[in-house]
């Protein structure tokens, strides 16, 4: 008796360009990304990256809920997904980014659910923004450190991060 062949599951641009609007957006390696932040990722091998989508840029562009808070990046390391957030580094700014995770996950769920697959599990990141520092400031503008700040984040799923480098662990 035969064996079944199993079937590879979809890459990250063929997941993409099934999602209807967002077939021009994905880009090689991490082209989507600004170059100010492209600097911010590093990897022991960088020819694993297998994509990455401006989500924010190409879902505003598709005039998709603009009423919603929309997730920055999505980069495809090694066959998985990672979601990244460029965002300052406030206390004050906590809320914000939990919402646009809550929105993330609303729109996996439906539009973009054929990323899901892919999804390598990893919390959400919030990647500090550069020119903000690698310092979380309070409400009141003092520096503080980030521990407080990662332990409230990683209730909610979301990691703070002032540099990534892949892989991630």
């Amino acid at each position: 008796m035969p064996t079944k062949k199993k079937i590879a599951p979809f890459t990250f641009k063929e997941a993409v360009n099934k999602i209807e609007g967002l077939s021009d957006c994905w880009k090689p390696g991490l082209q989507a990304l600004e170059g100010k932040y492209r600097n911010l990722i590093e990897a022991e091998e960088t020819m694993k990256f297998c994509g990455s989508l401006d989500l924010d840029h190409c879902l505003t562009k598709m005039k998709y809920n603009l009423s919603e808070r929309k997730w920055d990046y999505i980069i495809c390391y090694d066959g998985k997904l990672y979601f990244v957030e460029v965002h300052s580094a406030s206390t004050s700014d906590k809320t914000e980014v939990i919402e646009k995770k809550k929105a993330l996950k609303d729109w996996l769920n439906s539009d973009g659910k054929d990323l899901k697959s892919l999804d390598a599990g990893h919390p959400k990141i919030w990647l500090i923004s550069p020119g903000s520092g690698n310092q979380v400031r309070s409400k009141k503008g003092f520096k503080m450190p980030t521990a407080n700040l990662n332990k409230d984040l990683a209730r909610q799923g979301i990691v703070l991060q002032s540099k990534l480098r892949f892989p991630l662990i």
